[in-house]
């Protein structure tokens, strides 16, 4: 019986010394966390704490100043594809028939690994919807001209191509109908300095007379296909 309230003995003085090195840790805790909120009473403390602040503002702005440098620099040096067309030779059925278009670019600095993709359609006028015409980049064979080119300087150089197309009798009489028209459409894409590939589109339609020469395009019946790039 002794033995059994010598150990309830121990085992309630076991719980007591824990709970009070629970206490004197908590208490501990709480101290510490008095200890340095009361720091920030300090002025020395207070100012470092701005001053922290005022270093981590100042990255940040310079971090966007940085960003938007970049951003006026490839606005500036980058290159500007853009396309320009000639005039449509007579439409004939059984013959190649189609007109030069021409590539230039803007800008400080020459476009690199230029591929073109362009072709021509008969079709109504005006065009109901974008999907009215396809992407020459995703086609091949007869009637789409695909070509690469490694690099185009500015101001006076420039790239000439034919895009020219077969048509059938039975297409060319589609002309003969009021609201149709010829679309030379196509796109070209290109790197710029900076290594981003960007890509020009061009659309222009033009209303034919079967038996004459075409002497100009028409862009207001596709101008909306036109995206600089």
């Amino acid at each position: 019986m002794d033995g059994d309230q010598s150990q309830q003995i121990a085992t309630d003085g076991n719980n007591q010394q824990g709970a009070a090195g629970n206490d004197s840790g908590a208490s501990r805790y709480t101290a510490g966390l008095k200890a340095w909120l009361r720091s920030f009473r300090e002025p020395l403390t207070a100012a470092t704490v701005l001053l922290f602040v005022a270093t981590a503002g100042l990255f940040i702005a310079t971090v966007y100043l940085v960003i938007d440098a970049r951003h006026t620099a490839e606005h500036q040096l980058r290159a500007y594809v853009y396309v320009d067309h000639g005039s449509f030779g007579p439409v004939r059925a059984g013959t190649p028939i189609g007109p030069t278009i021409t590539i230039r670019t803007a800008g400080a600095t020459p476009a690199y690994k230029l591929r073109l993709a362009a072709t021509i359609e008969i079709g109504e006028f005006p065009l109901a919807d974008r999907s009215s015409l396809s992407d020459p980049f995703n086609r091949f064979g007869d009637g789409i001209t695909a070509i690469s080119y490694p690099i185009l300087y500015g101001g006076d150089h420039a790239i000439q191509e034919p895009i020219t197309v077969n048509f059938s009798q039975k297409a060319i009489d589609l002309l003969k109908i009021d609201h149709h028209r010829l679309y030379v459409f196509g796109g070209v894409k290109y790197q710029d300095i900076f290594g981003l590939e960007r890509r020009y589109d061009f659309c222009f339609s033009f209303n034919a007379d079967p038996n004459s020469p075409i002497k100009a395009a028409q862009e207001d019946g596709c101008d909306r296909y036109n995206k600089p790039g």
